[in-house]
C-alpha cells in the first residue's frame, strides 16, 4: 500500500488486522513512531470489541486515543506502559511484530510504502484471529487439520472461506 501523508497527519493507534507482521519503508519524509509491546491492554485502555470490517473478519484492536497527544488526565495509565519512540527516514524499513500497538505520526509530508506479512512463523497467530472473527470457521475444519503443514493449512482455510461465499442454490 503506498501511503502519502501530510505534515502532522497520523494513523491511530492500533494492532494490525489479523495479528499479522506489519511492514513500512519510507521513500521521503519523516514519520514518528509509537510501539508498544503486547500484555499492556489495562495500561492502554485497548478495545477490542469491534469487528475490523473487511472481508475476512478479524477483531479490532485500537485504543480511542492518540498516542501522540493525549490527555494524562482521561488517561493516566498510559505514560505506565513500555513504549519504543522512534524516528524513521528515508530509506529504513520498519518491522511491527504480531501483537504490537504502533502509531505513526507524520513529521512532515511522508511517502511510504506499508504491507502485511504472513509466514511460517507467524501463520498460526493470523490464523487464530481469523478464528476469533469468523467463529463458526474452527467447527468446519477436518479432522487432520492438526497433521496439515502451514501451507495446507491455510490452503484449507482459504477453500472453507471460498465454498462459504458460494451463492446455495436450490432447485
Amino acid at each position: 500500500m503506498l501511503l502519502w501523508g501530510t505534515a502532522g497527519s497520523r494513523s491511530s493507534l492500533h494492532v494490525d488486522p489479523y495479528n499479522w507482521t506489519g511492514i513500512n519503508a519510507v521513500l521521503w519524509g519523516h514519520k514518528r513512531w509509537k510501539l508498544y509491546p503486547p500484555g499492556q491492554d489495562a495500561l492502554l485502555n485497548i478495545t477490542k470489541h469491534d469487528k475490523s470490517g473487511f472481508p475476512l473478519n478479524s477483531l479490532r484492536y485500537s485504543c480511542n486515543y492518540d498516542a501522540f497527544n493525549y490527555s494524562r488526565s482521561e488517561y493516566p495509565r498510559v505514560s505506565e506502559a513500555e513504549v519504543i519512540e522512534f524516528d524513521q527516514l528515508p530509506g529504513e524499513l520498519l518491522i511491527i511484530p504480531p501483537g504490537w500497538l504502533h502509531q505513526a505520526f507524520n513529521a512532515e509530508e511522508t511517502l511510504a510504502v506499508s504491507s502485511q506479512m504472513m509466514n511460517s512463523e507467524n501463520y498460526l497467530i493470523v490464523l487464530e484471529e481469523i478464528f476469533r472473527g469468523n467463529n463458526k470457521l474452527s467447527r468446519t475444519l477436518p479432522e487432520i487439520w492438526p497433521s496439515l503443514t502451514p501451507s495446507k493449512r491455510v490452503k484449507t482455510i482459504v477453500d472453507v472461506l471460498r465454498s462459504e461465499q458460494q451463492p446455495k442454490h436450490s432447485l
